[in-house]
């Protein structure tokens, strides 16, 4: 690994085209940045969302982190826009460390992490931490690479870190160009401040808070965050399987016999532990001495894990749909698409997707700026 000075900054090469970046200023987090050999001068920027596990240290986290981007062992859609379109990308080292408080599940942005208060925690605003990383690295690539990249980017994540990028987007919709998320469980934020209670027969209005959606949110000038985020193109898929849902409160595990002959938890293929369902179908969930479900890791408030779980929307796939019907009602450039497979999708569905995602960006990005181009 080689190390440059340039102009003060100092870049940490760690091949032909992969570097890191020294901490910019005002945020705690490191990132990767990987520029194409022949990159495209007018190129949008991708975030690759990751989430590297440790249960020890940051340090740990950013090793994992490093080496999966250098063996290319991350997400393939933004791989193939980047080598379609020869598109830099940059990723956030978000660690989701085991057992410390001071770290809440930062790669999914959900309410704990929205309403952290601990200053030094690493994971502090970690959203605006992000906004800094796109900004400095943008400056870099145009500066050093003779480019006109804006720092307007590409938001791109599967299972938590997919719910970061529709997040993120709620939070700082003057940065986002594009969204493309998997494995969603159903949860994209609703563009909206409330709603009616689809688990109530009476006409009753539920508000939709961070990240369900915009009602404490902060308006930006005149025009409200939720107005501009209904603008940006946003893709969303999962398996037509899938049962993988972050925001359950804590349940019964369904059980199987494995092959010693012994009772074990069961799991899906992501090794995600599956709840037991009573004779009704419904899932079976823990509840205190009052009654009340039981919270593990916060992603989303008592309140709004009743409004997931209280009815028809504790099924992931008929949130998925609940979550399009929103989307397309407020006019949201978008697609939500349900492909063959479970949290993963089956070989031939991920060529179906990765076709579907080529067409859509060139539909909003890349043909765009094409005729801007010819106008020019």
């Amino acid at each position: 690994m080689s190390t440059y000075d340039m102009n003060n900054k100092v870049f940490n090469s760690l091949s032909d085209s992969c570097f890191t970046i020294d901490r910019v200023p005002g945020t705690y987090l490191d990132y990767v940045l990987y520029i194409p050999e022949n990159i495209s001068p007018d190129a949008s920027l991708i975030v690759v969302g990751m989430t590297p596990n440790s249960r020890y240290s940051y340090s740990q986290a950013y090793l994992q982190c490093i080496n999966r981007v250098l063996k290319k062992e991350y997400e393939p859609i933004p791989r193939i826009l980047s080598e379609t379109y020869n598109c830099p990308m940059i990723f956030p080292i978000i660690p989701k460390i085991r057992g410390n408080e001071s770290y809440p599940y930062a790669s999914f942005l959900g309410y704990d992490t929205y309403h952290l208060t601990d200053e030094t925690s690493e994971v502090y605003k970690v959203d605006e931490q992000v906004v800094k990383m796109i900004d400095y690295a943008t400056d870099y690539i145009n500066t050093y690479f003779n480019t006109n990249i804006d720092n307007k980017v590409i938001m791109t994540g599967f299972s938590a870190s997919c719910k970061f990028a529709n997040h993120f987007t709620a939070l700082h919709p003057d940065k986002v160009k594009m969204v493309i998320g998997g494995a969603t469980g159903g949860l994209c934020i609703y563009p909206l401040k409330e709603i009616k209670n689809p688990n109530s027969s009476a006409h009753e209005m539920v508000k939709l808070n961070f990240p369900l959606g915009f009602n404490d949110i902060d308006e930006k000038d005149k025009t409200t965050k939720m107005d501009l985020f209904k603008k940006i193109p946003q893709f969303y898929y999962m398996g037509n399987e899938d049962v993988n849902d972050p925001s359950r409160p804590q349940f019964v595990p369904d059980k199987e016999i494995n092959e010693k002959g012994e009772i074990v938890d069961k799991t899906d293929e992501s090794g995600n532990v599956i709840p037991a369902k009573d004779e009704h179908g419904h899932y079976i969930y823990a509840r205190d001495e009052q009654g009340e479900y039981i919270i593990g890791e916060q992603y989303y408030s008592l309140e709004q894990i009743h409004f997931l779980h209280d009815g028809k929307l504790d099924d992931q796939q008929y949130r998925f749909n609940f979550n399009r019907d929103i989307y397309i009602e407020k006019g949201v450039p978008s697609v939500f698409k349900k492909y063959d497979g479970k949290h993963n999708l089956t070989e031939k569905a991920k060529e179906e997707l990765h076709n579907d995602v080529i067409n859509f960006y060139n539909e909003y990005i890349y043909n765009l700026d094409n005729k801007e181009e010819r106008k020019r």
